[in-house]
């Protein structure tokens, strides 16, 4: 009887040493595939920003310029820029989590 008690707890125990394994890579591929996703979403907004920044710099500066350039761009253009980067952010996101589920379900 000690040698069969034996045999199944080895076996549990290497079974339970296989899933854990598998799950952490799997979560550790994931972690890594957000992180990824997070940095390129932030290099993103600051090279649209950049890119305004730069624009406003070559306008001339002049009242009629400033007067046309105010007149396209309402006071809360950041904000509106930064919500719609935001949106995609959100649905590129879940559509990722969408994805991971489906490799998660699917993989062998």
């Amino acid at each position: 009887m000690p040698l069969l008690g034996a045999l199944l707890v080895t076996l549990f125990v290497g079974l339970a040493e296989f899933f854990a394994k598998w799950i952490t890579r799997k979560i550790a591929v994931v972690a890594a595939g957000i992180a990824v996703f997070l940095s390129i979403t932030t290099a993103l907004y600051f090279a649209l920003s950049l890119l305004v920044a730069g624009i406003v710099v070559v306008f001339p500066m002049s009242a009629a310029v400033a007067t046309g350039v105010w007149m396209m761009v309402p006071d809360n253009g950041p904000a509106v820029i930064a919500a719609c980067i935001a949106g995609d952010a959100a649905i590129a996101v879940y559509r990722m989590n969408v994805t991971n589920v489906m490799f998660a379900v699917y993989a062998p």
